[in-house]
C-alpha cells in the first residue's frame, strides 16, 4: 500500500496531469455527445447521404421488423425498394408469412408483391 506522501508526489508527476486532463477531455466529450436515437448516426445526415446510410443499416439486419423500421425512415422510394430487396434476396426462406408482410409492406402495392415472392421461395436464388 502506498503511503500519503506517495501518492501525493504522483499527483505532481507531469505525466500524471496530462493523463488526468486527457481522462477529463474524454469525459467532458461524452458528456455533451448527444444520445443515440433509433437511426442512431444516420439521424444526424440529411437527403441521399441519410438514405444510404440507413440502407446500409438494413442489409446489416436481421429482425424483420427493424428492417421494416428502417426501411420506412428512407425518403426515396427507390433507395427504399432497392434496401429492402437486397435484404430480401439475402434472407430467402427464412421468414415467415407475416414478417414477409411486414418487410414488404413498406414497398407500393406494385413493389410488394415481387418482394414478398423474394423472400418466400428460397428456390428462387
Amino acid at each position: 500500500m502506498r503511503s500519503a506522501r506517495q501518492i501525493r508526489a504522483l499527483g505532481r508527476a507531469p505525466w500524471a496531469r496530462a493523463a488526468l486532463v486527457l481522462t477529463g477531455a474524454c469525459l467532458l466529450l461524452l458528456a455533451v455527445r448527444p444520445p443515440s436515437a433509433p437511426g442512431g448516426e444516420c439521424e444526424v445526415l440529411q437527403g441521399e447521404e441519410r438514405d444510404s446510410c440507413l440502407w446500409r443499416r438494413v442489409e446489416g439486419l436481421d429482425d424483420p421488423r427493424a428492417v421494416a423500421a428502417s426501411a420506412r425512415a428512407i425518403g426515396d422510394p427507390v433507395l427504399r425498394m432497392g434496401a429492402v430487396m437486397s435484404w430480401a434476396r439475402e434472407h430467402r426462406g427464412e421468414v415467415s408469412d407475416p414478417e414477409a408482410s411486414l418487410v414488404c409492406g413498406v414497398l407500393p402495392s406494385r413493389d410488394a408483391t415481387p418482394c414478398a415472392r423474394h423472400l418466400m421461395c428460397a428456390h428462387l436464388r
